[in-house]
C-alpha cells in the first residue's frame, strides 16, 4: 500500500512540476517579447 501511495505522489509531483514549469517558460517568452517591443524605436 506504501508503495503505490508513493508513485501517486512521484506521479502528482511530475504533473505539478510539468504545469509549473510549461507556466515558466510560456511566461518568460511572454516578458521577451514584450521587452523587445518596448525596445524597438
Amino acid at each position: 500500500m506504501g508503495d503505490i501511495f508513493m508513485s501517486v505522489v512521484k506521479r502528482c509531483l511530475e504533473l505539478i512540476i510539468n504545469v509549473v514549469r510549461e507556466g515558466f517558460i510560456k511566461n518568460f517568452y511572454r516578458c521577451i517579447i514584450l521587452i523587445n517591443f518596448k525596445l524597438k524605436p
